[in-house]
């Protein structure tokens, strides 16, 4: 018995050794690194008086909007606050917590997510995300289709029976413009000409800080030569899509300059409307059957039309 019970002993110790030491050979993930120094702003001290005593406040120039070297500080500063903050979540692995969350946020979602469609004129435009991808797709399809199979006229109208999906025309594909634009896709403004021939649209461009106008031609899916402008902050089409209006904003943000562009001219884009007074905003917008286009002319207490 004694025996026997050393013998078990032995093979207990033997098969415990190997395991650690099994464990111990398997490699271990690369050492994460160091979180950086946060970033410091400049500190330039301001006296403040307050119930007849003076304080010195090093950061009260973060408040001076007008001021536009101190602005130009402060994004400087945010810049490296992004930065510092990235960093410090790739130090602590934060990067694979990502995407453990977008993975399991993925799986509960539907695979084929669609908004619903909007008419205008002969088209129904739409959105809808296609599976695996982050960003969604302009869509449209011609709304007579759409009519036949829903009123059962014609069940097969607008259905392509060898792909199982209705018949639609893609226009934007912003997975492709986040491939463009360095890995990120927003846009602010979006706006299809009358005759459905052509959209322009603005796209954020992280590296420059603003906003990209491109124009596009539905029928051929070719983004037009011209106009591209940098600073768009919005759009308005005339001569039933033969024209595009476009407002410029300047170096603080201001809406100051309005620019006629005709599709398909090689001539510069003309300055239509141009506001010197750094307290004015200019903002356009089509009237509802693109007959006009009105230019609002407007400050913190005042408005023109």
């Amino acid at each position: 018995m004694f025996r026997r019970s050393s013998l078990a002993a032995a093979t207990v110790a033997r098969r415990l050794i190997h395991r650690r030491a099994g464990r111990a050979s398997k490699p271990q993930p690369p050492p994460l690194p160091p979180p950086p120094s946060p970033p410091k702003p400049p500190q330039k001290p301001t006296p403040v008086s307050l119930h007849g005593e003076t304080l010195h406040d090093p950061y009260a120039w973060m408040a001076a909007l007008s001021d536009t070297v101190a602005m130009r500080h402060m994004d400087l500063h945010v810049e490296q606050e992004e930065k510092y903050t990235e960093a410090v979540l790739a130090s602590l692995g934060a990067d694979r917590l990502v995407r453990k969350l977008q993975i399991e946020m993925a799986s509960r979602l539907a695979s084929d997510l669609s908004t619903p469609a909007v008419r205008w004129g002969p088209w129904l435009y739409y959105r809808r995300v296609e599976e695996g991808k982050q960003y969604p797709v302009l869509c449209r399809r011609k709304a007579s289709l759409h009519e036949a199979f829903i009123t059962n006229k014609d069940p097969s109208a607008g259905f392509d029976f060898t792909s199982g999906k209705k018949i639609e025309q893609k226009l934007i594909d912003y997975n492709q413009e986040a491939e463009r634009f360095g890995g990120y896709s927003y846009e602010e403004l979006s706006e299809v000409s009358p005759d459905h021939n052509f959209i322009a649209y603005t796209m954020f461009d992280k590296q420059k800080d603003l906003f990209t106008l491109l124009v596009q031609d539905l029928t051929t899916g070719i983004l037009l030569d011209r106009p591209r402008a940098d600073r768009v902050a919005g759009l308005c089409w005339a001569m039933n899509g033969r024209a595009l209006l476009y407002t410029v904003i300047n170096d603080e943000r201001r809406p100051y300059r309005i620019y006629c562009s005709v599709l398909g001219s090689n001539k510069d884009d003309t300055i239509i409307l141009e506001e010197a007074d750094e307290n004015i905003y200019l903002s356009i917008r089509n009237t509802k059957d693109f007959s006009f286009i009105a230019v609002n002319i407007f400050s913190d207490s005042s408005s023109k039309l």
